[in-house]
């Protein structure tokens, strides 16, 4: 099994997310690795071998600029490959990272969502989405979930996804807009590498 957790670095500077494999408590780890970024951290996604992947939101090492990314694990805890989610991400001044969400399909596919800036307004956020193969190859562009955009300071729910088992996922999520009353729960249906 795999624990992923934040911690900080060893100078207790910056935000850092361990990763551990072990077989068992009561034996010595397979497996430490360490992957920088300063974002939240989002729950890990596992394939039936064993293999899994963390999705990231920060600069990979070599200080390239920040954008979303995920790194995949073998069922060994050994890295097996980097990909890129896409290189949107919600930089506007006091943001806490875009809450990348990673599920699987009936197909071996995988699906990650996120929040950022929508194409038409950047000082508004929206929903996204892309499709991976099975090895974390890109299938499709990064798409917006919706046309519907808010304030940053919007309370904001998601977004959240479900795979159906004829291959589809649901995709969900919730927004408040900052100065209107109530708010709008919304779910698309994904299929086919888009809406």
């Amino acid at each position: 099994f795999a624990l992923v957790w934040m911690d900080t670095d060893v100078a207790g500077q910056s935000r850092v997310v361990r990763v551990r494999v072990m077989r068992s408590p009561a034996e010595p780890p397979l497996a430490d690795d360490t992957l920088p970024w300063s974002a939240s951290l989002q729950s890990a996604f596992a394939w039936p071998d064993g293999s899994f992947a963390v999705p990231a939101y920060a600069g990979k090492e070599g200080g390239e600029p920040p954008f979303q990314w995920m790194q995949r694990f073998d069922a060994d805890g050994r890295r097996a490959g980097t990909f890129e989610i896409a290189s949107l991400w919600d930089g506007h001044e006091g943001g806490t990272g875009p809450d990348t969400v990673l599920a699987g399909d009936a197909a071996g596919r995988i699906v990650a969502a996120w929040h950022a800036p929508t194409l038409a307004d950047a000082t508004r956020t929206g929903f996204w989405a892309r499709w991976f193969d099975g090895d974390g190859a890109p299938l499709t562009d990064a798409f917006e979930l919706t046309t519907e955009a808010y304030r940053f300071q919007a309370e904001r729910g998601g977004p959240y996804l479900a795979p159906l088992a004829d291959g589809r996922m649901v995709a969900g999520w919730s927004m408040r807009p900052v100065v209107a009353q109530g708010g709008r729960i919304r779910v698309r249906v994904l299929a086919g590498g888009a809406l």
